[in-house]
């Protein structure tokens, strides 16, 4: 996908047309174009994700050794092997604990966290797909936040779970059509799933 970005592959090449989100092949062609893509500048990346996603957890869950914790996470086998490697895991981990980080403390009422919310949010989906957990975790903390009000509301309830079941039957019986405008939802195979 680099390549492709680069100009160095033409519109019918596979990248061009790669099923998989490019926002870290975006970030590795910002990268080339100042001059800062080498293995270290990925090394750096892939350690402050690494150390940023341990800081914004301890932010989220009670910690009693931040220290240790940084530690063993910083020194573990798994991410010491992913330093090094052009990979998106690290950056969408630090993406992702950001969004889960800025949704909270926006839950708790400081309003001023929605452009950072909604920004992170579209940033870990453009760089990998799962960020998409992200929205339904919105979706369910809005409905925990107000259950009460909606438990005195049985229409609502109701009316809820048939939009819910006719949105999940409709997209069934569509999917092709889904697989036909992202490529993605087509590598999925979400037929062979159901």
């Amino acid at each position: 996908i680099l390549q492709y970005l680069k100009g160095g592959l033409d519109s019918n090449s596979t990248a061009a047309h790669d099923f998989f989100p490019h926002g870290y092949p975006w970030l590795l062609f910002l990268l080339d174009r100042i001059g800062l893509l080498s293995p270290v500048s990925i090394t750096f990346i892939n350690i402050l994700s690494v150390f940023i996603s341990c800081r914004l957890l301890t932010k989220i869950v009670p910690v009693s050794n931040k220290l240790l914790f940084w530690g063993l996470v910083m020194l573990s086998f798994v991410n010491i092997k992913h330093y090094t490697l052009p990979l998106a895991d690290q950056l969408f981990v630090m993406l992702f604990m950001a969004g889960i980080y800025l949704w909270s403390e926006f839950f708790k009422g400081k309003r001023k966290y929605l452009l950072p919310c909604l920004l992170i949010t579209v940033i870990s989906i453009y760089v990998r797909t799962a960020g998409i957990a992200l929205i339904p975790a919105i979706a369910f903390q809005m409905i925990y936040l107000n259950r009460h009000q909606i438990a005195r509301r049985k229409a609502l309830i109701y009316g809820s779970g048939i939009v819910i079941i006719a949105a999940i039957i409709l997209f069934i019986q569509n999917i092709s059509l889904f697989e036909k405008k992202a490529d993605y939802i087509l590598q999925l195979n979400l037929m062979l799933m159901i």
